[in-house]
């Protein structure tokens, strides 16, 4: 009787939801789509959870939030939402996750010296000083967020963890489509308006750089670079249907190129080369010989079938990325030593202690007259948590990634390596770009971390699985022979 009642309450709630959406439709079209969202979103709920299912739709929220901007500008205060809703769950979930002291330690550390930066910010307004905190913590909060909604044993959670990780690589997915659609079909004159209104430099020649459905050409570039190699990772380590993501990771690559954003592919290919090697099957020189070739070939076809295509996208993409071997007269190199970091490094200089949330970045540039430098763009993610946060908070900061990454590499979990991989990618970008305070796109990628965190977890099987055994065949073999008399 009580399976009847659930069932006879559900289909009374499913009659009442569609008449009203009904009525929404004719009335309000964007309220019935956000009602006829909502009763997916609780469906999902009884399914996945609704730890899972917030942090999926959070994610898919700031994945789509340039492209929600520009056509649909009333869910703008969507994406802040989001932000401020992972943030909620991460705090909620700060006691659930468990990682090394050699992670906690430094995170704690950062954490804590950002909140104090954020201080003198709050005295000069409350909206930029917590706006300001929220670009320093955000992905820190993301992955916790994220992790606590994945945690889980051995026999159960993977729905979670495949709920939250489908999601991304299907945001992935839409922005890669997106961007193709970009590329080889022209922007729209919303796109290109949104472009010129950016903070940041759009334009490469004739050519607007890609910003798939996120806002700026940064925000895709920083997503794409960190995804890309994270797929990889799952792709060449998996099974079954997972490999699959080798062709979502190629698709990312391609689109990687064809953004014209060199820094994104610069921290892509180099972490992508870096897994192949640590995490391709086989004895490490079999492993570089094997990589060495495939580059080798997939470079050289590339380049002989796109040049031959008459397309002038394509064209400035190839001539783009053959200057990362000449960068001598390149105007936006120069430009960077010249003139960017100069200024990033006296602002550091001023007051090495820090001088405070928002003075520089993102923030900066929407409070030009509350930051202290007034709008600072530092093009070094690095430099712009020092002259925020100072000596004490970058230290704990690049501690903070390297001990991540450190810890997720030596986790036997593919997602836990694939989440390395993201934070691998994401140090070498911010070497050349400010990528940390970009909000929406830097959430995403702690989503990815966080899915490692919550599945290095899971409990892993006594025995050697074959997946796991790269020595070669013989091995593997053996492994299999091994785990058949312990069945019997």
């Amino acid at each position: 009787m009580q399976g009847r009642g659930k069932l006879i309450a559900l289909a009374a709630l499913g009659v009442m939801v569609l008449t009203a959406m009904v009525v929404l439709a004719v009335e309000l079209p964007l309220a019935a789509l956000a009602a006829f969202l909502l009763v997916i979103a609780l469906l999902m709920a009884f399914r996945f959870g609704v730890l899972a299912t917030t942090t999926a739709a959070c994610i898919l929220l700031l994945g789509l939030s340039g492209a929600l901007a520009i056509y649909v500008p009333v869910t703008e205060p969507l994406t802040q939402l989001g932000v401020l809703t992972l943030i909620a769950l991460g705090f909620l979930g700060v006691f659930r996750v468990r990682v090394p002291m050699l992670v906690s330690i430094p995170t704690v550390a950062y954490v804590l010296i950002a909140t104090a930066a954020s201080v003198p910010a709050l005295q000069r307004s409350l909206e930029f000083g917590l706006r300001g905190w929220f670009s320093l913590v955000t992905p820190v909060f993301a992955a916790l967020a994220v992790a606590s909604a994945t945690r889980s044993g051995r026999k159960s959670g993977t729905r979670q963890r495949d709920l939250v990780f489908g999601t991304i690589v299907a945001v992935g997915l839409l922005n890669s489509f997106w961007a193709l659609r970009q590329a080889l079909g022209g922007m729209t004159f919303q796109e290109i308006r949104a472009a010129e209104e950016g903070e940041s430099t759009f334009a490469v020649g004739d050519q607007i750089r890609l910003m798939g459905t996120f806002a700026t050409n940064q925000d895709f570039g920083l997503f794409t670079a960190c995804l890309a190699p994270a797929l990889l990772v799952v792709g060449i380590t998996a099974t079954r249907y997972r490999r699959l993501l080798l062709v979502a990771s190629g698709l990312i690559y391609l689109v990687v190129l064809l953004s014209l954003t060199r820094t994104a592919l610069v921290a892509s290919v180099a972490i992508g080369v870096l897994a192949l090697l640590a995490w391709g099957r086989g004895p490490l020189v079999g492993r570089m010989v094997r990589v060495t070739a495939v580059i080798a070939v997939l470079v050289g076809l590339g380049v002989a079938v796109l040049s031959q295509l008459d397309n002038v996208r394509i064209q400035d993409a190839l001539a783009r990325a053959s200057t990362l071997f000449d960068l001598t007269g390149d105007t936006s190199f120069v430009a960077r030593w010249s003139q960017t970091l100069p200024r990033g490094f006296a602002a550091f200089n001023y007051n090495p202690w820090g001088s405070g949330a928002g003075a520089a970045g993102p923030v900066s540039g929407q409070f030009p007259t509350l930051a202290p430098f007034g709008a600072l763009t530092t093009d070094n993610g690095y430099l712009l948590i020092g002259i925020q946060t100072g000596l004490f908070g970058v230290l704990a900061f690049v501690a903070m990634l390297l001990a991540t990454a450190i810890w997720l590499a030596r986790r036997p979990s593919i997602y836990a390596r694939a989440g390395a991989a993201a934070v691998g990618a994401l140090m070498v970008a911010m070497l050349l770009a400010g990528y940390w305070g970009l909000l929406a796109p830097i959430s995403i990628v702690a989503a990815v971390v966080g899915v490692g965190i919550g599945d290095a977890f899971r409990e892993q099987p006594a025995t050697p699985v074959a997946e796991n055994v790269t020595a070669g065949s013989a091995e593997r073999r053996a492994v299999r022979r091994l785990l058949a008399q312990a069945s019997h």
